[in-house]
């Protein structure tokens, strides 16, 4: 009795253990689907079109398939619009079009048949756009546009126009169609590079509208110019194929602008904001033609290939923000009116949020939805908080109204710092309150030169309205100084004959009288290795001063991480491969310069180079990127007067005629290029050596 109480304490004891370790185990998997349904993210371009990640901007909260909405199983759908809170759905191989609700369940389903009531047999449909009760199918396979009312009864079509009006060998292949506010008819046809075909409401055809340019490339220029000299009909057809790109889609908005996109892979300009006269208004706020899609190229181990993005369908919604889909990675893309890049997201996998073939994309209130034709299932993208600040602020910034934007932006920081636009948002207000110190760092954190350098100068312009009494009273004593200092001077300058230049004071009067002083050093030798040693070091010094607080609006190394042995190389190690190729080119030139004088005469030919860096540290925290020409000027004066001490340290250093040292210096330059060369081989080399090394360990480690 007993025992059989203890085993069944114990059976209880083991059901307890078994319940709570089931539990424990649900409880991970539930956790690990929660993980794995968190998979989704979002980057952004910077200002260096370098993608980086940020918050997740929409996330998807359904994949519904056709089974689910109640329309059974979608074959091979090919488009899909929403109107009037309405989605339509091109189901293309069933021959049939399932309209949904706002919740995505089925409201009807629409079969296209004649006004006798026989079935219209769709060859190859692959459009659809609702414009009032009127359904239009661009079916590429018929070459028509069929239209029909709800119910899928055909009251008309569009056939090819007149051979007589068209591009000759045009084929009229219909592929999508828009209607806009009017009654005009818009139709792509797939491979058409005259843009598309425009109907008027009576559907006549009246031309084409929105064709692409002919993208001027260095391809382009080179096949000009060879087929002006030469007469080969093989060049002649080479040049022929090249032809605008076609259009491949469009949308058009509630002002009647069309938003159309190009079938081509990356370059600027594949998406334009068309007027009534088909020219592109869709511009950046610096004047240029935006980029849109994937900016860096994705190489697909399947195919060994690389793989550009090419987009196939687009949305607009009532503030002008653009959503691309990418088809050949499902990336989806979202842009300002002003082409500025919000945030991407999506992906081609089989997790929440990706895609195994994306066809269609549209909005339905705030949320995105598309088509995955492979999968037969609509996915809806919900916007973040994240997204829906993005987009509040953003289109307070686009009207002007900085100040009222900031809380928005402020909120966007809390959950990306980075982001670039937020940045550069603060930035706007703070310039418009008075803050220019904030607003410097804002435009630093959005790598926005322009606008650092315009705040820049606003904060200097104020600093001098409060210090313009001190400020001009020093100048005026600089300036009396120096008009003192000159006549002194001349009153007491010596005759240049009985002048001793001591050794010290030599490498001032090489930079000052290079024509002269390299000539009198070479002579009475008093160069000094020790003094040529402090000018290097003083040369590197200034270089990392120069790299390090040269003001960010001109700066040229802002974001690559400072490394102590780079500049070294840049600065120490280049003079002393200029010395050594020197001195090895003077050995077959018949040179007189010795390896010691080389190296002095060569750092004194340095002077006018550090302060030329000098002074334009100094400057470029004074100029603004408007008055760039003054401190282009301060360069161009002290790069030609280090230009002159170096080809005068040279002549005179090895006794040459100009003919021979500007030989001299050549050779020079094809020696040095020639170390780096060598350098970077083996750099390769100890590399691959060390990898492999690496590699072997590896190997031998897990085999032991």
């Amino acid at each position: 009795m007993g025992m059989r109480k203890e085993i069944a304490g114990g059976n209880r004891k083991g059901r307890r253990f078994l319940a709570v370790f089931l539990a424990a185990l649900l409880a991970a998997g539930c956790a690990l689907s929660a993980e794995a349904a968190q998979t989704s993210f979002s980057y952004v371009y910077n200002s260096k079109d370098e993608s980086v990640p940020t918050a997740l901007a929409y996330e998807p909260v359904a994949t519904v398939s056709g089974l689910e909405m109640g329309a059974g199983a979608l074959n091979k759908p090919q488009d899909m619009v929403v109107y009037d809170d309405e989605v339509y759905i091109l189901d293309a191989d069933n021959q049939r079009i399932v309209v949904l609700d706002r919740e995505l369940r089925l409201r009807r389903i629409v079969e296209p048949h004649n006004p006798d009531g026989s079935r219209l047999e769709l060859q190859t449909a692959l459009g659809v756009y609702v414009s009032g009760q009127t359904v239009y199918v661009a079916d590429r396979g018929a070459q028509t546009v069929y239209l029909m009312d709800q119910e899928g009864t055909v009251t008309g079509a569009i056939p090819s126009p007149d051979p007589a009006v068209l591009p000759p060998d045009f084929q009229y292949e219909p592929s999508k169609v828009l209607v806009s506010s009017s009654g005009y008819v818009y139709v792509v046809s797939v491979g058409s590079t005259s843009g598309a075909l425009m109907f008027d409401p009576r559907l006549d055809f009246i031309g084409f509208f929105g064709s692409w340019d002919v993208d001027v490339t260095e391809s382009l220029i080179f096949d000009n110019f060879w087929r002006k000299i030469m007469n080969s009909q093989q060049v002649l057809s080479a040049l022929n194929r090249r032809l605008p790109d076609p259009m491949v889609n469009f949308v058009i908005d509630d002002e009647d602008y069309i938003y159309a996109i190009r079938g081509t892979a990356g370059g600027r300009q594949q998406v334009r904001r068309l007027n009534s006269q088909g020219a592109n208004i869709l511009y950046t706020p610096s004047g240029q033609w935006g980029m849109f899609s994937e900016r860096e190229t994705w190489f697909d181990e399947q195919n060994n290939v690389y793989v550009d993005s090419l987009l196939c369908d687009i949305t607009v919604d009532e503030e002008g923000f653009i959503t691309v889909l990418d088809s050949t990675r499902g990336r989806i893309f979202q842009y300002d009116p002003q082409s500025n890049n919000l945030f991407a997201f999506g992906g081609m996998a089989s997790q929440a949020g990706t895609f195994q073939s994306p066809v269609a994309i549209d909005r339905l209130g705030e949320s995105l939805l598309v088509l995955d034709q492979k999968a037969g299932t609509v996915t809806v993208f919900r916007p973040t908080k994240f997204a829906d600040d993005v987009h509040t602020a953003s289109v307070l910034y686009q009207d002007g109204k900085y100040i009222e934007a900031k809380p928005y932006w402020e909120q966007v920081l809390k959950m990306d710092p980075n982001y670039e636009l937020a940045n550069i948002g603060m930035a706007k207000a703070c310039s418009k309150l008075g803050m220019h110190q904030e607003a410097l760092e804002y435009y630093r954190r959005g790598n926005d030169k322009e606008g650092y350098s315009a705040a820049a100068k606003l904060l200097r312009d104020d600093t001098l309205r409060r210090w313009f009494p001190c400020v001009l009273t020093g100048f005026v004593l600089l300036l009396g100084g120096l008009i003192f200092w000159l006549l002194y001077s001349e009153r007491h300058r010596k005759n240049d004959y009985i002048v001793q230049i001591s050794r010290g004071r030599f490498p001032m009067y090489c930079m000052a009288h290079p024509f002269k002083g390299y000539t009198e050093l070479k002579f009475e030798k008093k160069g000094s290795v020790a003094i040529a040693n402090g000018i290097l070091a003083v040369f590197f010094i200034v270089s990392v001063l120069n790299r390090q607080l040269t003001s960010f609006a001109f700066s040229t190394s802002d974001g690559v991480p400072f490394n102590l042995l780079l500049e070294l190389g840049k600065t120490v190690g280049l003079f002393a491969a200029w010395v050594v190729c020197n001195w090895a080119v003077s050995t077959f030139t018949d040179g007189e310069g010795k390896l010691r004088e080389i190296w002095i005469f060569t750092a004194y030919a340095l002077l006018p180079y550090i302060l030329t860096l000098g002074a334009l540290t100094l400057s470029s925290h004074i100029f603004s990127l408007q008055e760039r020409a003054f401190y282009d000027i301060f360069q161009n004066i002290g790069m030609l007067w280090f230009l002159v001490s170096v080809l005068m340290s040279v002549k005179e250093v090895h006794q040459y005629t100009m003919k021979q040292t500007i030989f001299h210096l050549i050779l020079t330059f094809v020696g040095i290029a020639f170390i780096i060369l060598i350098i970077t081989a083996v750099y390769s080399m100890l590399v691959q050596l060390f990898g492999f090394l690496i590699t072997l360990g590896n190997e031998l480690r897990m085999r032991s």
